[in-house]
């Protein structure tokens, strides 16, 4: 999906807000997406929003326990 694609990049280059806005709408189509719900973890704990970040980060690793694995290939660790 192109919004989830796009988060990570938003993510990867520092823009946060754009990460998260693109993972949101990644998760309107497809709300049980992990990629998109563990970018916008991930963004949401850089932007200090932590406690909302870990609970995407955890729905994120009980949809697909490999989610983070993936990312650390890409650099992104939460």
């Amino acid at each position: 999906m192109t919004l989830d694609s796009r988060a990570l990049v938003w993510l990867r280059m520092g823009q946060f807000d754009k990460a998260v806005q693109d993972a949101d709408g990644a998760l309107t189509a497809k709300p049980k997406m992990a990629t998109s719900l563990f970018t916008r973890g991930v963004a949401r704990r850089r932007l200090g929003d932590v406690k909302a970040g870990d609970n995407d980060l955890a729905a994120a690793r009980s949809l697909d326990p490999n989610v983070e694995g993936s990312f650390a290939r890409h650099g992104v660790q939460p």
